[in-house]
């Protein structure tokens, strides 16, 4: 999640970026609450304009269910789209959704777990049509920004489809991690330092390239990639809608990883003054 605050404007306007101040876990906690921030087109009063697209009304529908468990319920689904006001519904008991909206282009789905950030929020960009769309909603994983080590494992199965990487890691297993501020502002940029002892698997570091506009014109580009050593080093440089990276499970015993496969790692984040 961060991955990331987009505030929902009205129909005309944009709001400006957030500042500093404001630290990465409240950016996400708030971009949850109120979603994204929606661009619309505004013709004149009294005035029509033949070129202008039409809206087109879709229905998405979809299951929420936890990695390695069972359906979520009370999971926030949130549509965002060009032209028309936020949309959000709640799973049901069997972790079921349903959302209707209106757009004159692309859509951006937000699944969020509030208030306890159990699950990593992630966003998805389609297309305003009728479609089916499903969610594995992933244990929330963080790593403070004061250069303190905290120690995670990666599994072969970890499938995240979220747009923000740009596709990577609907092909390659992903953890996401949210960045953290521990008492003080997030810092403008940070080393991330990954390290793990199997030198027959390999992980990578990628960092999303973001775009400002929320539905994006565009998808995402892919991520940034930081491969090829037992310890991987990378900087982060925030912008005003982001939070997150990922560390991609790429090789095991030079395969592809098994969904059994493992590997734990050690990650520390310390701030570039």
């Amino acid at each position: 999640m961060n991955r990331a605050l987009r505030i929902a404007s009205t129909l005309s306007s944009y709001l400006s970026v957030f500042s500093r101040a404001v630290s990465v876990m409240t950016r996400r906690w708030t971009r949850s609450i109120v979603g994204p921030v929606i661009v619309a087109i505004v013709a004149a009063e009294g005035c029509s304009d033949p070129t202008a697209p039409s809206l087109t009304s879709f229905t998405i529908s979809g299951r929420v269910t936890e990695y390695q468990g069972g359906p979520v319920s009370g999971m926030r689904i949130t549509v965002g789209s060009i032209g028309s006001s936020l949309q959000s519904t709640l799973t049901d008991e069997q972790g079921c959704y349903t959302v209707s909206g209106r757009s004159w282009g692309r859509v951006a789905i937000t699944s969020d777990f509030l208030p306890t950030l159990a699950y990593t929020t992630m966003d998805k960009y389609v297309e305003p049509r009728d479609q089916v769309l499903n969610f594995v909603a992933h244990p929330w994983f963080s790593a403070p920004l004061d250069g303190s080590t905290v120690a995670g494992t990666i599994r072969g199965d970890e499938i995240i489809a979220a747009d923000e990487f740009g596709g990577r890691c609907a092909l390659t297993a992903c953890k996401l991690v949210s960045l953290l501020a521990v008492g003080a502002a997030s810092p403008s940029k940070v080393e991330i330092r990954l390290r793990w002892s199997d030198p027959s698997r390999q992980l990578a570091i990628y960092i999303p390239v973001w775009v400002p506009l929320f539905p994006p014109p565009y998808f995402p580009g892919p991520a940034k990639r930081y491969c090829c050593s037992s310890e991987l080093v990378a900087t982060y440089e925030f912008n005003f809608d982001s939070d997150l990276f990922a560390i991609g499970f790429e090789q095991a015993d030079g395969r592809p990883p098994h969904p059994a496969d493992a590997q734990k790692f050690e990650l520390t984040i310390s701030p570039i003054q």
